[in-house]
């Protein structure tokens, strides 16, 4: 229009559009040992996709899962909600699955050491196995894993670890009593080339090193390796700056890009 002559091209993100370059079901598990912010990227993943992407995420904690009846089951059977497995038919329309794969599911653990039981935890290759295994046949799913790992001799780790059992009135060095006892289960992703068929990126002391590993055949793949590697959950500053007032400005247009007024 003459109030906004240079419109942005590209549509708001939908689900719909997500799943023409998705166009199947994704499921995402963050692993690692205890105190890693496993929950915490889970979260800002989660953000990431819905906003800049239009997915339509849910997380799911696998220790909601512990206590329940047959949990692996039930958590299986809540993915199938949430991908619509048993709504949509072989015979729904081309549309149709594509809306329905602009769908990503989350899993996490918030208690790590409580779920050593559920075989959703993936600290194990055969865990690990297992559950690419059953979302590829139950579920026509594709799995990726993030791993997380952190150096705790750091003085900034041993720092937030006092802070910690602090704030939580426990005895000094209990915390790192626990993560070398949950070390004796935790088997990380392995570099023998035994699990190279794996998607998996790994976020060695979060972004000082990325390691992928078949992440860059997908779209969203190459999207998830881009993000994580800039994540972190340290504190930094932030600065925001922007121009001067441009011609459209003063001239009451929206968008564009237009020079600075006078």
């Amino acid at each position: 229009t003459a109030s906004n002559p240079n419109p942005t091209a590209m549509p708001p993100p939908i689900a719909g559009l997500t799943g023409l370059h998705l166009r199947q079901r994704m499921v995402t598990s963050v692993i690692g040992l205890p105190l890693r912010g496993k929950a915490h990227m889970a979260r800002r993943l989660k953000r990431y996709l819905e906003f800049f992407h239009g997915f339509h995420v849910r997380l799911f904690d696998v220790n909601d899962y512990i206590d329940v009846p047959n949990g692996d089951q039930q958590l299986l059977e809540d993915l199938k909600d949430f991908f619509d497995c048993r709504k949509v038919s072989p015979n729904s329309s081309l549309q149709q699955k594509y809306v329905d794969s602009g769908r990503f599911a989350i899993l996490y653990v918030s208690d790590t050491y409580a779920s050593l039981p559920s075989m959703w935890s993936g600290h194990s290759k055969w865990r690990r196995r297992w559950m690419v295994s059953t979302l590829e046949h139950e579920l026509q799913a594709h799995t990726m894993f993030v791993e997380i790992q952190v150096d705790d001799s750091t003085t900034h780790r041993q720092e937030y670890m006092d802070r910690l059992e602090r704030s939580r009135g426990l005895p000094p060095g209990s915390l790192a009593e626990n993560i070398v006892a949950y070390a004796q289960h935790y088997v990380t992703i392995q570099a023998d080339g035994t699990e190279d068929d794996l998607a998996f990126i790994k976020l060695i002391n979060y972004n000082k090193k990325v390691v992928t590993n078949n992440m860059m055949r997908s779209f969203i793949g190459t999207r998830i390796a881009q993000f994580l590697s800039s994540v972190h959950p340290y504190k930094h500053a932030i600065y925001l700056s922007r121009h001067g007032e441009s011609e459209y400005n003063v001239e009451k247009k929206i968008g564009g890009d237009s020079s600075l007024s006078p």
